[in-house]
């Protein structure tokens, strides 16, 4: 399937366009404390935050976690901060590698040859995702009982992530909480009992529902057809697996939404070599499918 070979620079597509001609530029102060004691956390998150032309009186909203790339051109963001605006959802994409230093495209996880930029841990931008939300919530146009996150490949991770009900007390106290949770391209096997993240999935979670949506030919789920995922949501508690709604798309690679002109392998150093294909047909499903999910999470 994949005939062109390992092409990390393709990748490379220099500062990021996202939302360059929609919204407002943003910023806001992170909330709560990393994982990791050391990790760098900035003391402001630059974002777009964008709002539905027609919209009467405060309205819910999504945060917008991007990948390991960060903002790349090319990347899906754009289109579901449409589609979500377009359904009387406001959105908030969030950069969090710009103050952190951290390079956008394959530089920021050392696959030109370099050093891995990224963050030690994805927890330690678990302060981001929580102080997106308590920034929206300020919000008098943003109704702060219906904000949700979602993000791809890294920002899947730190969407489930900010399901823990101890991390949203630690950062928030008591009184605000994410509505939803969307993760796309989220790495299943990393959260199975005895892997790197399976704390997150032990840990006491929110009450909010949570979409997962994974490509079967996923490298780094080993290409297994969605069985790491259909494994780890099997193995839930029935309180947590009534909260989760799995969709796997069987032809799709990593990273299916992000548009390319033709397949790529890029090395990521934490797990190898990776492919990524856009999968048109897949992406607009998922798009349709995430509306939907928020749509019903939102009471819309």
């Amino acid at each position: 399937m994949f005939k062109r070979p390992i092409l990390p620079v393709v990748l490379t597509l220099g500062v990021a366009a996202c939302g360059v001609a929609l919204g407002e530029d943003v910023s806001f102060p992170p909330k709560g404390p990393p994982v990791t004691q050391s990790a760098v956390i900035p003391t402001a998150i630059p974002a777009k935050l964008s709002f539905p032309q027609t919209a009467r009186g405060p309205v819910p909203a999504v945060v917008i976690a991007h990948a390991s790339g960060g903002l790349m051109e090319g990347g899906p963001e754009l289109d579901y901060v449409a589609v979500l605006n377009a359904e009387g959802i406001a959105t908030l994409v969030i950069d969090m590698w710009t103050p952190r230093g951290v390079p956008i495209g394959p530089a920021a996880f050392g696959g030109e040859g370099g050093v891995d930029r990224r963050p030690h841990v994805i927890g330690d931008t678990l302060p981001d995702a929580f102080g997106a939300l308590r920034f929206l919530a300020a919000q008098p146009a943003i109704d702060r009982k219906r904000i949700g996150i979602m993000g791809f490949s890294w920002g899947a991770m730190l969407s489930v992530l900010a399901m823990s009900e101890g991390g949203a007390e630690r950062a928030l106290g008591g009184d605000l909480r994410f509505a939803a949770h969307s993760a796309h391209d989220f790495v299943c096997s990393y959260f199975l009992p005895g892997a790197p993240v399976a704390a997150a999935i032990a840990a006491r979670w929110t009450e909010a529902p949570l979409q997962l949506q994974v490509g079967g030919q996923d490298d780094y789920d080993n290409a297994d057809d969605g069985a790491a995922c259909r494994r780890l949501v099997e193995g839930l508690p029935t309180d947590k697996r009534r909260q989760v709604a799995l969709i796997v798309y069987p032809d799709a690679t990593h990273m299916w939404e992000q548009k390319l002109p033709f397949p790529i392998t890029i090395h990521d150093p934490r797990k190898g070599n990776v492919r990524i294909a856009t999968e048109a047909e897949a992406s607009a499903r998922a798009r349709q499918s995430t509306v939907a999910f928020f749509k019903t999470a939102f009471g819309l």
